[in-house]
């Protein structure tokens, strides 16, 4: 049977609003979309939490000691989706275009701080850290809460309540104090993998090492697909550790003979390349890839039944075997989710 997916959520909160608006017309912005805003900054808070166990535990800590000004080398609770991303999360119908012009007013009213991937040059994805400081500090001016948000609470920045107690961070070497941590936030978006799985997969993209083999192999991809950039790309670094470039070119070459096979080209023309928008599809052929590559080294046919005839899709990205069935993922990370109140 396909895969379910989950359904998605995406909740407009007055107290965002409002102090969206409240900053919209200090900067002498227009506040016409302040509500998109809002749920654009919703999923900042939602993800914040979910960028991988010790990246969120890091910014607990930059957010309980540092002043509101104060945000240059912040390391921790670094967002790492692409436009498209975001854009499927909001739920609006909207294009990446118009989610970036969002994330510009967002930038300009210092809720949303951004950078580029300072490990990996060759990744042009733009990440986005939420200033909770500052949103927190408006609300209180304002007099709001920001209600169902366990991090604010964590930290004891409403209600004026100081950040730091006797010089000592309420967030130490690490660890937190979880006792009066709220629920989840209701606002959020699910996304349509397992949140273990998107657990590892923020952990495991933010800050990757510098690696030659992963600007090779994204190279050859956008050069293979004539595109600027790719969807997914960070799961790239997760199948380097377990399969070699030869591999991964391989399927990316077997996902390109798929989409040509079938005429799924970008705006229906060849010249502007086949239509593969994310890496995830590439990762469906990555187990027929390294068959075939272990093949060709063997110098002979090792009896295994590989058809170089391109795989049926489904909607998921999932292909079917000849007997119709699902074929699943090999290279998936499966990870044990974590939460923060079990540490």
């Amino acid at each position: 049977m396909p895969k379910i997916d989950k359904l998605k959520r995406a909740i407009i909160k007055e107290e965002l609003v409002v102090a969206i608006e409240y900053r919209l017309n200090d900067k002498g912005i227009s506040t016409r979309d302040s509500y998109k805003l809002a749920i654009l900054l919703n999923q900042a808070l939602y993800w914040t939490e979910r960028v991988g166990q010790e990246k969120y535990q890091r910014f607990l800590i930059e957010e309980s000691r540092r002043e509101v000004d104060d945000i240059a080398e912040l390391k921790g609770g670094w967002i790492y989706k692409n436009a498209e991303e975001w854009a499927e999360d909001c739920l609006l119908g909207v294009s990446s275009q118009t989610v970036r012009r969002w994330f510009e007013k967002l930038i300009k009213i210092g809720y949303i701080l951004e950078r580029n991937n300072p490990k990996v040059k060759f990744d042009h994805t733009v990440q986005y850290r939420l200033n909770l400081v500052k949103l927190i500090e408006d609300l209180n001016k304002l007099g709001y809460k920001l209600e169902g948000y366990k991090t604010a609470s964590l930290l004891n920045l409403q209600n004026g309540e100081s950040r730091v107690q006797n010089g000592n961070s309420k967030v130490h070497n690490g660890a937190s104090n979880l006792q009066s941590g709220g629920t989840i936030p209701e606002i959020t978006t699910e996304s349509t993998t397992d949140n273990a799985t998107q657990h590892k997969e923020q952990e495991g993209k933010i800050e990757s090492q510098p690696n030659h083999a992963v600007e090779e192999v994204q190279h050859y991809i956008l050069s293979q697909t004539k595109r600027v950039n790719l969807g997914k790309e960070y799961l790239i670094i997760e199948d380097l550790k377990q399969y070699s470039t030869a591999v991964i070119k391989k399927a990316c070459d077997l996902a390109v003979t798929a989409q040509e096979s079938r005429g799924n080209y970008r705006q229906g023309d060849a010249k502007n390349g086949v239509d593969i928008s994310s890496y995830k599809f590439i990762r469906c052929f990555i187990t027929e890839a390294q068959e075939l590559l272990t093949q060709n080294l063997g110098g002979a046919n090792s009896g295994s039944n590989i058809s170089n005839t391109p795989k049926e899709f489904t909607e998921g990205g999932q292909y079917k075997s000849e007997q119709g069935e699902e074929g699943a993922n090999n290279s998936e990370i499966q990870e044990v989710e974590i939460s923060i109140e079990d540490l």
